[in-house]
Parts: C-alpha cells; structure tokens; sequence
C-alpha cells in the first residue's frame, strides 16, 4: 500500500449580489433640490472586490390616490426621471437640474426599479417606493410679554407663549436656552417642552404654546420681587420634529408687577431714657420700611394712659409733661410698653412693641412735712438721744 496527498484547489466563481431581488421605501422632501433620498443601496455582493454599477430603468409616478397599501401609478419616461444615481455612495438624490418644485410636490408617491450589476455581469433588481414627505416649513416666532405679579409662589402658570407653523402635522417642542440675569433660567421654566397645538385656519397652519411657570423658588432661595428687579428676558428656541429640525427662537420679556406690600418693622423694639424726663424724645424714631416707599401713618394703640406721644409722619416717641400720673417714676414702673401701629397711604399696616426702659437716677432725699409735725416743740439742753 501507498500513500498519497492530494490537494485541490477552489476556483473563486463570481456570484451574483444578493438577494438577487429587493424591495426598499424611502421618503424625501418635497419641493428641494439637492437632497439624499434615503440610504445607500447595499450591493450585498459575496465577491467582495467586486465593482458595481446602479442604473436606474424604470419609473413610476402616483400623484392622486397614494395611499401606501394601493398606489395608483403611472409609467413615465426616464428622460423626465427627477431623480438620479450617486455612484460614490449608492444613493439616489435629486439633481439640481431639476425642478423639485414641480416634479417632486407634496404627496407624491414613485416607484423606481434599479439594476445593481457587478463586475461579473451578475444583476441585483432593487425595486424602491419612494414617498413624498411635505416641504418642512421653518416655525415662525415672535417676541412676547408676559407679566407677572411680585411674591408669586412656586409652581404657578404665568403666561403662555406660543409658535406658528404651517406644517399642522407636525409637533413642536422648546426649550429655555438663556436669559438674563442667568438665574430667570431656572426662577421660570417650561411646564410641558412638548407643545399643545391648535389648528388655525386663519394662518393655515398650527399654533403650538405651553406654559411658562415659575420653578422652585424654594431651592433657589428667592422670590420674585419688583424691588429687586423688574422684568426678567428668556431665550426660548422652537423646533420640529422633522429629522432634520427646522427651528425659530424668540425673547420672552418676563414683567413683574408691582404689588403694594405691607411696612415691615421689628416686633419688639427698645428705647431708654431717665426717668423724670419733661417732654423729652425717647431715642429715635419708630421707623418702619415700605418696600413701595409710600408715606406712612404711626399712632399709639394703648388704651391705657401712658407717659408718651408719637408724632403721626415721623414715628418720634415723646415724654408727657409728667404734671399727671402715670409718672416716669423708676421707683414706679422701670418699663413702659408702647403698642405703636403703622399704616401705610392704602390702607396696610403692621405694628409693634416699643419698650421704653427706664434709667433710674440719683434723687434728693424729700422730708415730708408730715414727720416734722410730729416734732416737739421744744426740747431741753439736758435731753440727751
């Protein structure tokens, strides 16, 4: 017996693309030039050195009846074809010589058959419905107002700001993207970025708006005060949602609205002075702090006497005259509490406690003429105590 080894060797055969037949959809856009329609054409080619060619042989145009289940199409002449081949990338665009206005309008519907042939002569069908998206329209948005009152809480709808668009199947979303001074950026935010449309025949289209609300004040530690500051700007930015946006932006000029503010002032406020003073004035004035700086009213609210006035513009406290109880006696009393109100020019008021502390001072011993009567009326040399 012998042995032998034998060795065979593969011849490479060239083989045909695969699937030898395909079925693609693409959409474009109506009315544009210039633009990919959908993605390459995969040869698919088990020869992998192979080249290939696309050609496009037939094609077919729906412009009435174009549902996607039953299309009606018509067979047109390649030389009119609206499309054409990009041989670097395996896709179809559409020419520039074209008038994609006209020959590519909105609802349109084609059906092209490609040949796809490799180096081998081996053909690839690729027959590709292609359909017709609107022509995108860019949203159009203005500039807006919208005011809102001082000391508004957390969480509260201020307003609504609202975009165009002629495209009325389509949905819009927005987002808050600067404002001035930074911190509006969070102080107002968007309830919903996904905005609720509205079908306008007027302008033959769609009107999207959301709410803007005020944000967690709270975590911010702030409010929104028209002493501090009065109107707020956010830059806000619309977009579609076609795969490539078309966007639109606009400044929201946030307002805040003054509102009349109650007088603020310390519950509890001390002043002192000595005792026994006459018509003195009892330190400084009472002073309170309009935030709208209108003029204000003070009064005493006591309803028992006390040793004090106060003057009505100024909220200066003043002694009596001391000639009538009750006296600015230490001995006495070593306070008063003074219960003084302050209204603002419409009507708000607030009010406080002026405690007026004594200072005891150093008095002359007094005889009451009572003990010397007492007295007698002689007394002899001899007396001793």
């Amino acid at each position: 017996t012998s042995n032998a080894v034998a060795i065979i060797y593969v011849t490479d055969v060239n083989e045909p693309p695969l699937p030898t037949t395909e079925e693609l959809s693409f959409w474009v856009r109506g009315g544009t030039n210039q633009a990919t329609v959908g993605t390459a054409i995969t040869p698919n080619d088990p020869d992998a050195d192979d080249e290939h060619d696309l050609t496009i042989i037939s094609w077919k145009k729906c412009t009435s009846g174009c549902s996607a289940s039953n299309p009606s199409y018509t067979g047109m002449a390649l030389d009119a074809i609206p499309f054409a081949v990009d041989e670097s990338r395996f896709t179809l665009f559409v020419p520039a010589i074209v008038n994609a206005a006209t020959a590519i309008t909105n609802s349109d519907r084609f059906e092209l058959v490609v040949i796809c042939t490799d180096s081998g002569g081996y053909l690839k069908t690729v027959t590709i419905n292609v359909q017709v998206t609107f022509n995108n329209n860019a949203p159009v948005a203005v500039d807006q107002i919208i005011t809102v009152p001082e000391n508004t809480n957390s969480y509260t709808a201020i307003g609504t700001i609202s975009v165009a668009d002629q495209d009325g199947l389509q949905t819009m979303a927005c987002n808050i993207t600067g404002a001035s001074p930074s911190i509006a950026q969070k102080i107002f935010v968007v309830e919903d970025r996904y905005m609720n449309n509205t079908q306008v025949a007027s302008v033959d289209g769609t009107i999207h708006s959301t709410n803007i609300i005020v944000g967690d004040l709270g975590a911010l530690n702030t409010t929104i005060d028209f002493e501090e500051i009065q109107s707020y700007e956010l830059n806000v930015f619309f977009f579609d949602d076609y795969h490539q946006p078309l966007f639109a932006s606009a400044a929201i000029i946030v307002v805040v609205q003054d509102v009349n503010e109650s007088p603020t002032i310390d519950s509890i406020i001390t002043r002192t002075i000595e005792e026994n003073s006459a018509t003195a004035p009892v330190g400084g004035a009472v002073t309170a702090n309009d935030p709208e700086q209108r003029p204000m009213v003070y009064e005493i609210l006591n309803t028992e006497a006390i040793p004090f006035t106060i003057d009505s513009n100024s909220g200066q406290l003043t002694t009596t005259s001391l000639t009538a109880a009750p006296y600015l006696d230490f001995e006495r009393s070593s306070y008063f509490d003074v219960s003084v109100q302050i209204t603002d020019s419409v009507g708000l008021q607030v009010s406080c406690v002026v405690r007026v502390v004594l200072v005891d001072i150093n008095e002359a011993p007094v005889i009451s003429t009572s003990s010397l009567s007492n007295l007698p009326s002689s007394i002899s040399e001899s007396t001793r105590e």
